[in-house]
This record gives structure tokens, sequence and C-alpha cells, in this order.
């Protein structure tokens, strides 16, 4: 799984660059807004959750499971920019509930984000480890979310992915125009 999961940071990590989503000059400040976007991603999954509805880009499915995966998506491109290998954490946390008898805790939504907050807290005082950690937390939740409720998150994720790669307003002429989107 491990091996899995870090490709995925390579591979969502070179669309987000191929697609010009990451400056030449990293800073601080915008690692500390990408790991806040993973949060507006969670909260749009509470949205989705609380509101059972569908999609408004891709109609055919759940909004829950459609942001559940833009918020892997961005973890995966975050990891993938800072060379996290993502899925040696996530290993641990699955090994950790194996240990306990398997994954009987219940998680919400508010747990993935509070394992941002815990990156968030590292990235701030330049604990690169506890960044990785919280990022892999996070990535184990979403995961496990996504499986309670009976959802394919390898599959979303894709179709979400695909779907970004070819909207207008994710182009880098649409994002520079007034208005467009910046980050």
């Amino acid at each position: 799984m491990n091996s899995r999961l870090n490709a995925r940071c390579i591979e969502l990590h070179k669309a987000s660059a191929d697609a010009g989503w990451w400056p030449d000059q990293v800073t601080p400040e915008l690692v500390a807004t990408k790991l806040m976007l993973v949060v507006t991603e969670l909260s749009e999954a509470d949205e989705g959750f609380v509101s059972g509805g569908k999609d408004q880009h891709l109609p055919h499915l759940d909004s829950f499971a459609v942001e559940l995966a833009d918020a892997r998506i961005r973890i995966f491109d975050l990891c993938g920019k800072l060379g996290i290998a993502v899925g040696d954490i996530v290993e641990g946390f699955i090994s950790e509930a194996n240990e306990i008898g398997g994954n009987d805790h219940s998680y919400r939504i508010m747990d993935a984000v509070n394992a941002i907050s815990k990156a968030m807290e590292g990235h701030r005082k330049g604990r690169h480890e506890q960044l990785a950690e919280g990022l892999g937390e996070a990535l184990f939740i979403v995961d496990v979310i996504a499986e309670t409720y009976g959802y394919d998150i390898e599959s979303v994720t894709d179709e979400k992915r695909d779907y970004n790669a070819q909207r207008a307003d994710h182009k880098p002429d649409a994002r520079a125009a007034a208005g467009g989107k910046k980050l």
C-alpha cells in the first residue's frame, strides 16, 4: 500500500505543478495556505454529508465523496511537493488500528481537520515529522471515512483528477484573469 500512496503523491503533485498551481518560490505562507485548503475541502465534504446532495461538477457522484477526494488530492499534492512518503505514515496508522482489533473507531470529518491542525502546528514550528504525520493521519482518516460509507475513494479521486485536468477555470490563462482562482 505505501508504495501506491507514495506514487499517488508524485502523480498528483506533477499534475498540479504542470497545471501551474505551484509557483517557483514556495514560501512557508504558501504551504500554510495549502494546508488550509485541505480544511476547506473537508468543510465542503461535511456540507455534502449533511445535504446528501450530488456534486455540482460530477452529478452522478455524491458531493460528500467528491469533496473527500478533493481533500485527498490536496494532501497528495502537498506531500509530493514536500517529499513526504505519506504511504509509510498511513501504513503505520493501519498497523496501529489492526493491533487494537481493527478499525472500530468511528471517525468524523473533524478528526481529519484536527490532523491537519497537527500538520499546521508542525509546519509552523519547523517540525517536518509532525507536519508529515498530520498529513498522513488526515489521509488515513479520510480513507476510513470513505470506506465506512461505501465509497471507492480511489475511483472517485481518479474521476475528480480527470475532471480537474480539463476544467477551463483550472487553466493558467483563466486563473490569471481578474477573478480567477489563484490557489
